[in-house]
């Protein structure tokens, strides 16, 4: 067992059962929540996601909202201006990762 299997293995003893008060489907509309929730309250983001995540599901959906859009619709959160940069530059990421998993070949 590597040193990261040993931490997540003592994590998982630790907190067997992990929850959070952000509400999300996805693990898309996770990560968007975490990102949003920095200086800000889980319940003001929740606000927000409660609405957002409507329409998005994953990177293409928040793709193509498009970054105007999604920017006006987190305008109530701190700081959302550099939050909407960095969540829109982590879709187009995770997009581009999963094309590339999608599209390679494997051999024996």
């Amino acid at each position: 067992m590597n040193k990261i299997d040993k931490i997540f293995a003592y994590l998982k003893e630790l907190f067997p059962h992990p929850e959070t008060e952000l509400h999300y489907s996805t693990p898309f509309q996770f990560v968007v929540a975490v990102m949003l929730s920095a200086q800000a309250t889980d319940v003001q983001v929740n606000k927000v996601t409660d609405k957002l995540f409507k329409k998005i599901k994953n990177p293409e959906n928040l793709l193509t909202m498009g970054f105007a859009d999604f920017e006006r619709s987190i305008n109530s959160i701190n700081y959302y201006h550099s939050k909407a940069k960095h969540i829109f530059a982590t879709a187009k990421i995770i997009q581009n990762a999963e094309f590339r998993m999608q599209n390679k070949t494997y051999k024996d």
